[in-house]
């Protein structure tokens, strides 16, 4: 779920996609790894396969920044003070502590440096939850707030959920959510200010919450999944949800990763950016981009690509409700049945997966 990219100020400073779909279909010291930028949080978990050379690409100057701001955080931090420097529960971080953590960051980075005005504004707080997207959630969750969807955090399995769908306030409680969150009225007004995608996966945006819901809870639950906690309640509640970012495991192996990687930031556009490689692909992971293009866009895109990646090389796409009715370019197979089990077991579920390979 996208909002529209602006000027100033961060369009997400958490990730809505579950990247141990591109930890498991990545391979160990890979050559060259490419990755939408997004907030950084879903491009530090590549850096746990410790590939030679990762690259960060951007539409928005500020995403990349907080990209940056993250990996080199993950040098300077240990695991407690990585968390509680970005507001994960559990690890508190005054705003002090937080403030002496970041100039000594952004001293030495000047496009760092930038986003301190910005931070200064928002008071210092829980940098998570700061993006325009967080800010949404927390709006909505504020809005249904007398729903007490919270409570369904506690769901972990399909067992659980037929046990809560047993009481009838839970079931029109349930019902009540997703007609609202499915309002095209009020997806609008909070989370796409006037410009809705294309939704052909459903007859409704609210069938589409509702079955994309279902598919979360027969995976893996709303507990452990960092998205239902945001869309549930507007907060991560609890470590059971933390994004893998912040698994203590993989954070360790991350910051292996960091240590010796070159890696670049590239502000500009995929299409940009691929218009002028200079460096052949191991793997790329496009997020949700491709939902947002045309299919002559995405062809033309898949086709560039797969000119430019090594033999056995890969393509993560992900559609959010959407998928362009593209040609798949003759040097490329599809792949996904092979990464079938790690699809249905990311804790996000609310986005169809696609993943190409270069021959």
């Amino acid at each position: 779920m996208s909002n529209e990219n602006q000027d100033w100020g961060f369009n997400y400073t958490l990730s809505n996609e579950d990247n141990s779909l591109e930890l498991g279909v990545l391979s160990e010291n890979a050559e060259h790894v490419v990755s939408i930028a997004g907030s950084g949080s879903r491009v530090l978990p590549l850096l746990a396969k410790q590939p030679k050379t990762l690259t960060c690409i951007d539409s928005s100057a500020q995403q990349l920044a907080l990209t940056k701001l993250r990996f080199e955080a993950v040098n300077m931090l240990s695991y407690e003070e990585y968390v509680g420097f970005l507001g994960y529960p559990e690890y508190s971080m005054s705003v002090q502590q937080r403030k002496a953590i970041f100039s000594s960051i952004a001293n030495k980075h000047s496009d760092i440096k930038a986003l301190e005005s910005f931070l200064d504004e928002a008071q210092w707080q829980s940098i998570i939850y700061l993006g325009r997207w967080e800010k949404s959630l927390e709006k909505f969750t504020n809005l249904v707030s007398l729903l007490s969807m919270k409570s369904f955090l506690s769901i972990e399995n399909s067992h659980d959920w037929n046990n809560v769908m047993t009481h009838k306030s839970a079931r029109i409680r349930w019902y009540l959510f997703c007609k609202i969150l499915g309002s095209a009225t009020l997806l609008k007004a909070f989370f796409y200010k006037g410009r809705l995608p294309k939704m052909y996966a459903a007859p409704s945006y609210s069938a589409f919450f509702s079955e994309r819901f279902q598919r979360l809870i027969s995976s893996g639950g709303l507990r452990q999944s960092c998205f239902a906690h945001m869309m549930l309640s507007g907060k991560v509640q609890h470590s059971s949800a933390f994004p893998i970012e912040a698994e203590r495991e993989t954070f360790n192996k991350i910051k292996v990763g960091a240590k010796n990687v070159e890696i670049n930031y590239f502000n500009s556009s995929i299409n940009e950016y691929c218009n002028n490689l200079n460096k052949s692909i191991s793997c790329i992971s496009l997020s949700d981009v491709p939902s947002y293009l045309d299919a002559k866009t995405y062809t033309n895109l898949l086709n560039t690509l797969s000119h430019n990646m090594h033999s056995g090389a890969t393509i993560i796409a992900r559609y959010f409700g959407y998928r362009p009715d593209y040609s798949l370019p003759s040097n490329l197979s599809m792949i996904t049945e092979q990464h079938r089990d790690l699809i249905q077991n990311e804790l996000t579920q609310f986005y169809d997966v696609e993943v190409f390979q270069a021959h």
